[in-house]
């Protein structure tokens, strides 16, 4: 794991020293990635110079301004995207393509799911197609539906839930394909506090379970702080990465004995400063 030293890391525009410690094998690796637009006068670099592992088991969160690259970024590690230069494997392969090993769980909850289609049915969409039978489909989708607080709402459609029901039918369409990583572009970002908060507390236990890595995307530093293992803060113009951050935080975590934690303040303070100073 990359872990910072977080006195030199203490004042605002000093060097952040990376110190490199063992720890679990990388999940992901993104390896000097860089992301241009254009060329000549036109060439818009977007980021540049982007490393950083993420640990099998290990939730990586991103943070950084708008701007930054850090959807582009999620899109090349999903394999939707290719960087201009650099490389991104996954489990020490390189990534061309997407696969049914990386899922991805959009911000936009309303577009991602078919309107058409039931809780039930929007579900069992990434199992259809692989061979599985229906009763064994229907077996995974009804336990994902308890898992995930939808049993109720098995036969509603789309239209018929709240935000927070809907982005939980996204997540359980993307675990019932079984990924080894799951990629997040701000799940929660659209949602009120406490429906933020009682899903963040949803998917440390699923993936607690499931065993599943996660690079997270948000832009609240708390949210960052609270979920992540590690916290990679990016800049912007270009985006390159500002600081690699271990959170040392007991698992399991609480809403508000966790946030009360001075670590958990002086990371906050940390990466706001890190940002802002930016």
């Amino acid at each position: 794991m990359i872990a910072v030293d977080h006195k030199a890391a203490g004042s605002r525009g000093s060097e952040h020293k990376v110190i490199e410690t063992p720890n679990r094998p990388p999940a992901v690796s993104v390896r000097n990635v860089a992301m241009t637009f254009g060329v000549d006068e036109k060439r818009h670099v977007v980021f540049e110079n982007i490393s950083f592992n993420a640990a099998k088991g290990e939730i990586l969160c991103l943070v950084g301004a708008s701007g930054c690259g850090k959807t582009t970024l999620l899109r090349q590690v999903a394999g939707l995207q290719r960087p201009t230069t650099g490389e991104i494997l996954f489990d020490e392969t390189l990534i061309t393509g997407p696969s049914r090993e990386r899922a991805m769980v959009f911000q936009d909850y309303g577009r991602a799911l078919l309107p058409w289609r039931s809780v039930r049915s929007n579900i069992a969409l990434s199992l259809e197609g692989t061979g599985r039978s229906k009763e064994e489909i229907a077996e995974t989708v009804t336990r994902l539906m308890a898992m995930t607080g939808l049993s109720a709402a098995s036969s509603k459609y789309p239209s018929e839930l709240s935000g927070g029901m809907q982005q939980r039918v996204q997540i359980a369409r993307c675990i019932a394909q079984k990924p080894k990583l799951l990629l997040m572009d701000e799940p929660f970002g659209a949602l009120d506090a406490l429906t933020r908060q009682s899903l963040q507390d949803e998917l440390l236990s699923i993936v607690a379970a499931q065993k599943i890595t996660v690079v997270f995307i948000t832009h609240d530093l708390e949210e960052a702080i609270y979920l992540g293992d590690k916290v990679i803060a990016l800049g912007a113009n270009p985006g390159r990465v500002l600081a690699d951050l271990t959170i040392d935080l007991p698992r399991p975590r609480h809403q508000l004995a966790t946030r009360e934690e001075p670590e958990f303040l002086r990371m906050r303070h940390l990466l706001h400063e890190l940002i802002v100073g930016h």
